[in-house]
């Protein structure tokens, strides 16, 4: 049984992200293996279904912003950075990490992360529903274009 599903279905995470305007997940190092099956991939997805932002709060970001976008993260903060050092902020982990969360909860402004660069926020059922209608609107086009070939082709035939 994978863990994570375990875990946001042991303490209902769906209903809870419903109920929250910004899920905040952490990791002691946002990396390469967080992007794959780890707790900060699962709780990004259930954020994401929901069209809520996700934050990560860890010790260390090593990943791109690509990368954590992709996975529905919308920004990652490191303790390290935060602190200026490994060894300022393995000082006092913990008022490191309530110093960078008062921070980021001070001064970010998250929304959910767009989808077709309409600005509009979209759960992935409208994201299938729009992908669903612009795919009929592209068949419509391409049996009018068809049409219109085939009637172009029967003219040149005639004429020739």
């Amino acid at each position: 049984v994978p863990g994570i599903g375990t875990v946001l279905d042991t303490l209902d995470l769906a209903g809870r992200i419903g109920a929250a305007g910004l899920v905040i997940t952490g990791e002691g190092s946002f990396d390469w293996q967080s992007l794959r099956g780890k707790t900060v991939s699962g709780v990004a997805e259930a954020g994401l279904a929901q069209g809520r932002p996700v934050v990560v709060l860890a010790g260390r970001v090593s990943v791109g912003r690509r990368e954590y976008t992709a996975l529905g993260v919308n920004a990652a903060y490191s303790v390290v950075e935060s602190a200026g050092s490994v060894e300022a902020a393995l000082a006092d982990p913990a008022a490191r990490l309530a110093d960078l969360a008062e921070r980021v909860a001070r001064t970010d402004d998250l929304r959910p992360i767009p989808v077709f660069g309409s600005g509009d926020c979209v759960t992935p059922e409208q994201v299938v529903a729009k992908l669903e209608a612009e795919n009929a609107k592209l068949k419509r086009m391409y049996a009018d274009l068809a049409l219109e070939n085939t009637a172009i082709k029967d003219v040149l035939s005639r004429k020739l």
